[in-house]
């Protein structure tokens, strides 16, 4: 008889999370062995669990997907990660694979899509949504990598210009009458188009290119 491979999912939205459980286990050979909100709690299911992949979301709150993949795959060589992600965006991608990915697909991406993502990574193979393939082969064969500061948003530029003033998480969420945790969100999104290490860097970066 085959050997399962165990998944560990994680996934901030509740609702998306109560459906993934399903959808994994309708993929032969894989088997739920736990879930996460967060990748502060991820890291912890983890060690307890030692699932042979996990699943994760990108923009998350205390550790954000790329993140928990740098430090997966650091402590946990041979666990395997695969995003699922709604960031359709070449930066996220190339970052992902940076921290040592298996594999990147999107969450409109049907049960066939993630049936060969989590083969493959299985297999120590990497998949790549089709989407997804020929921007990062633009950007790294072609073209080479610029920011394409059109993308980022009406609201993560409100966010970066409120870093640069020195406020807090809470402050700016007050100032822009949003949430904590988007807030997060944006800063993590921000971090990740600029490739930025912290908020400094960040700063930096965004004055070197005049976004601010």
């Amino acid at each position: 008889m085959e050997k399962l491979c165990t998944v560990l999912y994680v996934e901030d939205d509740e609702l998306v999370r109560l459906g993934l459980r399903s959808l994994i286990e309708r993929v032969p050979g894989m088997k739920v062995v736990g879930d996460a909100a967060n990748g502060q709690e991820a890291l912890l299911r983890i060690e307890e669990l030692l699932p042979d992949i996990v699943l994760t979301d990108i923009l998350m709150p205390f550790a954000d997907g790329i993140t928990l993949t740098r430090l997966v795959r650091n402590r946990y060589p041979s666990i395997r990660v695969v995003m699922l992600t709604a960031m359709v965006d070449e930066s996220y991608l190339t970052g992902a694979l940076n921290a040592g990915a298996s594999g990147y697909i999107l969450k409109g991406s049907g049960i066939l899509e993630l049936d060969v993502a989590l083969r493959s990574a299985a297999k120590g193979q990497v998949y790549i949504t089709p989407l997804m393939a020929t921007p990062l082969l633009t950007e790294r064969f072609i073209g080479g990598r610029a920011i394409p500061t059109s993308k980022i948003t009406r609201r993560q530029r409100q966010t970066l210009e409120l870093i640069t003033q020195g406020l807090t998480t809470k402050e700016i969420a007050v100032s822009l009458n949003i949430a904590a945790k988007t807030v997060e969100k944006h800063r993590t999104a921000l971090l990740h188009r600029l490739g930025a290490r912290n908020a400094a860097d960040l700063i930096q970066t965004a004055r070197t290119h005049e976004l601010i």
